[in-house]
């Protein structure tokens, strides 16, 4: 167990970044596709009987229903985030009726959840697998999916056949497919409205964040045995095909996310850098390594600043620090310095083998 990180991160085992091997999952995944992965180990290689998660909804594609999977193909047909309520705890009843264990995705409220009614409905609780939850920065109200349509220059949502908040690479752009004229039910591929990730979320769907959901204290599934998010670190480049960011929280997570590696539906590998700041808004840059270099497998570790000194530079190496650069930062010496970091981590690792 991490302790550095449990304050603020919860039961923390190990982080890594990882995606879907296979390509389809990856690219049609709202990050890099680990939570379907996941979910198409368990019920083709893990033994699981089901998995309970969120999906759009079949007679009105706005709303997010929830949804108790037993194949493949309603995976994939569910593939994507959705950012509406989603009341999947409706559906703990069909947890019951299976025979074996289930795989439960959600958010951390509903991650949360799950756990209390197992504690008090203890054969509830013995047919949950696996509980995987998704970051959450808050469930946006239902009119934030209708601003979007309106901001795509769609007024009647009637209109539409099938909408997506994102996924097809990473971010992903929010995507409503229209009905053809005349009333045709069926989707027209070509008649499309597409709003950037950037907008869609940032500008419209953040500004219809629930109440609850800002004052919640756990935006990353403490309660989970796995959390995923997006890895917002990384600067976004166009054509990218997504990762997600893998928060182990317990045994039985570490033990599944080894399996679903080992059978090739996930890639999954430790952070190998971390370039951070000195003076960070509300936090310390030196905290922040001390935390990184306290993980199990610790990433080579470069600290920047623009208010260095040697006795600075010293205390950074001392705790862990493999170097440290002042600002104004040369972006090419920079780039440099990482790539001969990054060469030393990968000579650690070829003699750790």
């Amino acid at each position: 167990m991490i302790s550095e990180l449990s304050q603020a991160w919860g039961p923390i085992e190990s982080v890594n970044e990882g995606y879907a091997r296979d390509g389809e999952v990856r690219f049609k995944g709202s990050s890099g596709g680990a939570a379907t992965a996941i979910a198409l180990w368990a019920l083709e290689e893990g033994g699981y009987n089901g998995v309970l998660h969120a999906k759009a909804g079949s007679d009105n594609p706005l709303l997010t229903v929830p949804a108790f999977s037993r194949t493949c193909a309603e995976i994939m047909g569910a593939v994507g985030s959705r950012y509406a309520p989603a009341p999947v705890c409706r559906q703990f009843s069909a947890i019951e009726k299976v025979q074996g264990p289930i795989l439960f995705i959600g958010k951390p409220c509903d991650c949360a959840a799950l756990r209390a009614a197992g504690c008090l409905d203890k054969k509830l609780g013995a047919k949950v697998g696996l509980v995987v939850s998704i970051f959450c920065a808050g469930t946006p109200a239902s009119s934030g999916t209708l601003e979007i349509l309106k901001g795509m220059g769609i007024d009647d949502p009637g209109l539409v056949s099938s909408f997506r908040y994102r996924g097809y690479g990473w971010p992903g752009e929010a995507t409503a497919f229209l009905r053809t004229p005349g009333g045709d039910s069926e989707i027209d591929r070509k008649n499309t409205k597409a709003m950037a990730y950037d907008q869609a979320w940032g500008e419209i769907l953040t500004g219809h964040v629930q109440l609850r959901c800002r004052l919640c204290p756990d935006k990353t599934g403490e309660f989970a045995d796995i959390s995923l998010g997006d890895p917002w670190y990384r600067k976004n480049r166009e054509g990218d095909e997504g990762r997600s960011l893998i928060l182990v929280r317990s045994a039985r997570g570490a033990k599944a996310l080894q399996k679903a590696v080992r059978k090739g539906y996930l890639k999954s590998e430790p952070i190998d850098l971390l370039l951070t700041d000195l003076r960070l808004a509300g936090d310390s840059g030196m905290d922040l390594l001390d935390q990184a270099i306290s993980l199990p497998q610790p990433p080579v570790a470069v600290m920047m600043t623009a208010y260095g000194s040697v006795d600075t530079a010293v205390e950074a190496m001392r705790r862990g620090a493999w170097n440290f650069v002042t600002k104004p930062l040369n972006l090419n010496e920079v780039e440099l310095l990482l790539k001969r970091a990054l060469r030393s981590r990968s000579l650690e690792k070829d003699k750790a083998r």
